[in-house]
């Protein structure tokens, strides 16, 4: 477990500059990131699955939520990761947050769970504690974003192209051997949220 963290912490310290264009070798490329009930997921699943939760965790320390769209400060903000988790998502980002301390703006941050988008479209209109949704492609075909909360202050990143152009905040595309992200600009400003000049100077970043 401690070697784990070691190199878990190293990715960390090595995003703050390259975490946008992280290279994936053609072995990790030819593994699907979502897993199976059945299958158990390999360890390219799980490495990309962990460039993936560095990329959910850096993101929101590039972004600024106005005071009155979060809640109080001795309160805690929540990711909600969604769909079946078999590559284990919630236990890795949990521990990256844990490891690194990280805070949005003095508020500490919580991942909670659940399998099925009904459920979180319900829980995105009733826990404004909820500022970040996490898609995963296990969930795809039942995503409709439509049906969340229209709340401003809500971030969803969605696992996969299978989410480009579903009216999403964000979401990770594989290009050219290199894990990337895709950000929806009028979508974020339509959510009040603000966006850090040195994430929009990336070069990995594909502006939308």
């Amino acid at each position: 477990m401690r070697v784990q963290g070691n190199k878990l912490l190293k990715l960390l310290r090595a995003s703050r500059v390259f975490w946008f264009g992280l290279l994936i070798c053609p072995y990790f490329l030819s593994s699907t990131v979502e897993g199976s009930d059945t299958n158990k997921p390999s360890k390219g699943d799980l490495r990309v699955v962990n460039l993936e939760a560095t990329i959910v965790l850096r993101s929101m320390q590039h972004f600024s939520w106005r005071s009155e769209h979060l809640p109080p400060v001795d309160q805690d903000v929540v990711i909600l990761v969604v769909g079946s988790d078999n590559c284990l998502f919630k236990e890795r980002l949990s521990f990256l947050i844990e490891l690194s301390d990280a805070k949005v703006q003095g508020r500490s941050v919580k991942v909670k769970t659940t399998e099925s988008f009904e459920d979180a479209a319900k829980l995105s209109r009733q826990d404004k504690q909820i500022i970040y949704i996490v898609a995963l492609k296990t969930v795809s075909d039942h995503w409709d974003t439509s049906k969340l909360a229209k709340r401003a202050g809500l971030v969803v990143f969605g696992q996969g192209d299978s989410y480009l152009k579903r009216g999403l905040s964000m979401s990770s595309v594989v290009q050219n051997n290199r894990l990337r992200v895709s950000i929806n600009l009028r979508k974020l400003k339509n959510k009040a949220i603000k966006v850090d000049d040195n994430l929009l100077s990336n070069r990995q970043i594909l502006l939308k």
